[in-house]
């Protein structure tokens, strides 16, 4: 062909070619560039409150990483130190640098990751339909539609979604089959020519698998905190666990090791305690600061943590760490969620003494937290009082009860001892700690009748010889079996003992009678 017919031929068709070239760099623009779009977001059916728009690239959609800290707080960390955004789940951890252009991007100078890469870290499941974003914490039991062309309808609008036949896949929503038994319709997941949709359908059309909803039974733990070893006094046969102190923070990166009775200690009933030594002089308040600070100091000190554990054959460990700044707050949160997961990747399992009800969060992490119920008044206190009365645990219960609903992984920390004050024109003068044997063997030398204290519900000693006045609010076999009757009735997950040593031997099986009963 001359060169004067092609040119007239393109001269001919330069319309339909420039209208080629006009959808390929259309199409290049939509497939690899990002549009802000007006999705509504919806977290578990409930709409989230966005602070900035969603972004699209083809079909990923990228959110805001302060929305996305605000949706998940509970899992997305942002690290200042590493430029790391860390997500944490029950038994993983998922580090995000951001220069990570595959799931990180910056738009408008803002940070921005993948919605579709944040689910799947957190076992989730993301429906993107029309301009709503539905994200799922589910489980599934499967479905089988009865008849075909059923009508699957959209979760907001109720428009008919698509229609769906016998041959699909269908998954029933769990949640929902829990909570609108009596409802006549349900929530399902379609997949129709590897399309996945999230719609609901009327039930008479959908059969689904049974699913137990039965709540286990599981065995109430019994708890003895010990600091070497393990006392006579103590019952191992009758106890689930033992908190033994063996490791302590010793520097920003590291841990020490304590001696221990290994001889006399059952490995598999065994947890590692691990805080920071408050009595050591040359102690340096920053060393617990500058660990959680840090995501290299973390990482250090849960690596030898996991390493002690394995190399001891130890159940797990028993983080008890109280008196550090209100500062270090956010941090201290991100190291234990870091370490449960290392620990759970590990089969091994963590206790935390939870400073206080603020961190009751932390409980979908771990395996059982430990709430103190005592410190009513401590041995220092200028003003005697009872250490952990009656009604002081049914208070800290009713709190637990009314901030968080796993109460099956709560155990109450109780004292086997008590404080005998010592006052003078009703001032302390001197306080003391008695064993549940040595209180019994005070009563009886000095001939004392044991009264009953209304206010606390609680036996009591009072009496003086001279100026001086002694009391004591009696943590005996009587006050420990009514706590233990109070975890029973709340069904929390059990009671912890402080310290081995003060208590007597028979209370266990007591304690074993009134949860088995």
């Amino acid at each position: 062909m001359k060169s004067e017919e092609r040119c007239s031929l393109i001269f001919k068709y330069k319309d339909y070619i420039l209208l080629f070239f006009c959808i390929i760099i259309l199409f290049v623009i939509t497939r690899y560039s990002f549009s802000k779009k007006d999705y509504v977001v919806y977290f578990n059916d409930i709409e989230q409150d966005l602070k900035y728009s969603i972004y699209s690239k083809g079909n990923e959609q990228y959110m805001c990483v302060e929305d996305l800290t605000s949706i998940f707080k509970d899992n997305i960390y942002y690290d200042k130190i590493s430029e790391k955004i860390i997500i944490t789940t029950y038994n993983n951890i998922f580090r995000f640098s951001k220069k990570d252009n595959n799931y990180i991007v910056m738009i408008d100078d803002i940070y921005y990751m993948s919605i579709d890469k944040v689910v799947s870290c957190l076992g989730y499941d993301l429906y993107v339909q029309n301009n709503n974003i539905y994200i799922l914490q589910s489980d599934y039991v499967k479905g089988k539609i009865t008849k075909n062309r059923t009508e699957i309808f959209d979760i907001k609008s109720g428009r008919v979604l698509l229609y769906a036949n016998k041959k699909d896949d269908v998954k029933v929503l769990v949640n929902d089959l829990k909570e609108n038994m009596d409802n006549k319709i349900i929530s399902v997941v379609v997949t129709q020519n590897n399309n996945r949709y999230y719609g609901y359908i009327f039930k008479e059309n959908v059969i689904y698998e049974y699913f137990n909803d039965t709540k286990q039974v599981k065995q109430k733990e019994i708890i003895i905190r010990a600091e070497e070893s393990i006392k006579d006094t103590t019952d191992i046969k009758n106890i689930s666990s033992v908190v033994l102190d063996m490791i302590r923070l010793s520097s920003v990166d590291g841990i020490s090791e304590l001696n221990f009775d290994k001889i006399n200690i059952d490995s598999l009933k065994t947890y590692a305690g691990f805080n920071i030594s408050q009595k050591a002089s040359n102690f340096d308040s920053d060393i617990f600061t500058n660990m959680v600070n840090s995501e290299i100091n973390r990482e250090l000190v849960i690596s030898k943590v996991i390493e002690y554990l394995q190399k001891n054959k130890l159940v797990g460990v028993c983080v008890d760490f109280s008196n550090f700044k209100t500062s270090d707050k956010g941090n201290f949160i991100q190291f234990v969620k870091e370490l449960a997961a290392s620990i759970h990747k590990s089969n091994k399992k963590i206790i935390v003494d939870l400073p206080s009800v603020e961190y009751i969060n932390l409980i979908n992490y771990i395996d059982y937290a430990i709430i103190n119920a005592y410190g009513e008044k401590t041995i220092s206190s200028k003003i005697s009082g009872p250490i952990s009365s009656i009604t002081y645990v049914e208070n800290v219960i009713k709190n637990i009860i009314d901030k968080n609903k796993y109460l099956d992984k709560i155990v109450i920390e109780i004292p086997t001892y008590s404080v005998l004050w010592t006052e003078r024109k009703g001032t302390v003068i001197n306080a003391e700690i008695y064993s549940m044997k040595l209180q019994k063997e005070y009563i009886t030398m000095n001939n004392l009748k044991i009264i009953k204290d209304s206010n606390s519900n609680q036996n009591y000693i009072n009496y003086t010889k001279g100026i001086t006045t002694f009391k004591m609010w009696l943590e005996d076999e009587e006050s420990i079996l009514k706590k233990a009757r109070l975890v029973k009735k709340n069904d929390l997950a059990g009671i912890s003992l402080s310290r081995s040593g003060m208590e007597e031997k028979n209370i266990y099986e007591k304690i074993v009678k009134i949860f088995n009963n």
